[in-house]
């Protein structure tokens, strides 16, 4: 009979405490005010008297696009990076049931890294509440770091809510069945927002585990978390309505 894991706080857990501050920081002092800037020069185009303007504002507009899915991917590195930082420390010098530094380093999001972290940790990835909108995420930081090609349709396959659907003439039903253009993808504030909430669920969810395994714990603190996930869940849950872009 198999001893059943019990979880070690160690170095590790206490690096990764500000992982999720660190993601909403970003989110609040790099994406938001970047894109409060740019939307500002849209209006500043749109309210312009240059006859040129009109085309500035659609190349604008294109930026402003260019510039979610950016943001996306660099989040998405900022979270792969954390947790790849976790295992590789959690790991140390050692080596446990197989697990090596450049199986840490190489392993790929699903069944690999999650056979990893089961072994290190001694719970699956996909066990986490915020499990499947980070796989979201990974797949649409794929799409968005390639472009067209697999990822895009595969991202199409899971989520073709993130292609919204405007038909303007009969004859667009034809055009449904061609492979969707990655470049008519669509993500705003909400889907940022949603993302890294739900990265900081995850991290919030490790620290309560990891206060699990200590003896003492504050009661009143470990009630904190509890307060703390609720929001962060709920953020995660909820789907962000994709508005039209403004092109004027």
């Amino acid at each position: 009979m198999s001893v059943p894991y019990k979880w070690k706080h160690s170095v590790a857990d206490a690096i990764a405490n500000r992982n999720g501050t660190a993601v909403e920081e970003y989110l609040t002092w790099v994406v938001m005010p970047s894109l409060a800037a740019m939307e500002q020069r849209r209006r500043e185009l749109v309210t312009s008297d240059d006859p040129n303007s009109v085309f500035s504002r659609h190349d604008h507009v294109q930026l402003i696009e260019r510039a979610y899915k950016t943001f996306c991917l660099a989040i998405h590195s900022m979270y792969e990076q954390q947790l790849r930082a976790y295992l590789a420390t959690s790991l140390g010098a050692a080596t446990i049931g197989g697990v090596t530094l450049k199986k840490i380093e190489k392993g790929t999001w699903g069944d690999e890294l999650n056979k990893l972290f089961i072994k290190v940790r001694g719970v699956a990835l996909d066990s986490f509440d915020s499990y499947p909108v980070l796989t979201e995420l990974q797949m649409l930081a794929n799409a968005c770091r390639h472009g067209e090609g697999d990822s895009a349709r595969k991202l199409h396959s899971a989520h073709p809510e993130l292609w919204p659907s405007i038909k303007q003439f009969c004859w667009e039903d034809v055009l449904s069945a061609m492979p969707p253009s990655f470049l008519c993808v669509k993500i705003n504030l909400g889907h940022l927002s949603r993302y890294v909430a739900t990265i900081s669920l995850f991290w919030l969810d490790m620290e309560a585990r990891a206060m699990d395994s200590i003896v003492g714990v504050p009661i009143t603190y470990l009630n904190s978390l509890r307060d703390r996930r609720v929001p962060l869940l709920a953020a995660a849950t909820v789907i962000p309505e994709i508005e039209p872009t403004p092109h004027s």
